[in-house]
């Protein structure tokens, strides 16, 4: 994905450990299957978008899904993930625009990561159209002060949010959710609309 490696390059020059491991291999794992997947389970109206004032109800608070109802590569990649213990999974529930996107692995260092490709949904698609990844190394709180965007929810979990790369023009979100032993980012190169009510829609998975 290439706002990804933009984000990369910036992360290495920054320095900041806890971020270092969302930056991809080069290839997936060989043990991930690439088969059709189930249909992602879908809410019958779009999220709210999260608030900053940390009064948006948790979207993984809710009840959790049941592994047969995710797509099966969510559950490959993380069953294949070094952080697995300590990184629930979290599979988004609304697709919005990307309702027709195709789920595949996209490999973090130590942890997981599944991207959903569409390429004739937007101007940046060929490579990735949005995903979500639990990355690998050390949980960090603060995820990115260097965002000026910011979301929290009402279990103490936050996003700091922004365009890849800091110039676009796709979007990344750097999230903390409360209890979880890693981070999260979530992109969507689609807008930043869809990024936010991406994040509002990710829910646990009953283990």
């Amino acid at each position: 994905m290439k706002g990804l490696r933009a984000f990369c390059a910036l992360v290495v020059a920054m320095g900041t450990p806890a971020l270092l491991g969302g930056c991809r291999g080069a290839t997936p794992a060989s043990s991930i299957e690439h088969t059709t997947p189930v249909a992602t389970p879908t809410t019958n109206a779009a999220p709210a978008v999260p608030t900053s004032d940390g009064t948006s109800p948790a979207p993984w608070r809710a009840t959790p899904l049941a592994p047969a109802a995710v797509p099966r590569v969510f559950m490959q990649v993380w069953a294949a993930a070094e952080n697995r213990d300590r990184c629930p999974l979290l599979v988004p529930t609304w697709l919005g625009a990307g309702a027709n996107a195709q789920p595949e692995p996209t490999m973090f260092t130590g942890g997981w990561g599944v991207d959903y490709k569409q390429p004739d949904l937007c101007a940046d698609c060929i490579d990735s159209a949005f995903g979500v990844a639990g990355v690998g190394g050390s949980v960090d709180s603060s995820v990115d002060d260097g965002w000026e965007q910011h979301v929290a929810w009402a279990d103490g979990s936050h996003a700091d949010y922004g365009p890849e790369g800091h110039s676009g023009p796709g979007w990344i979100a750097y999230l903390f959710v409360e209890g979880a032993g890693c981070n999260y980012n979530v992109w969507s190169n689609v807008s930043e609309q869809h990024l936010l009510q991406l994040m509002a829609s990710l829910h646990a998975v009953a283990r």
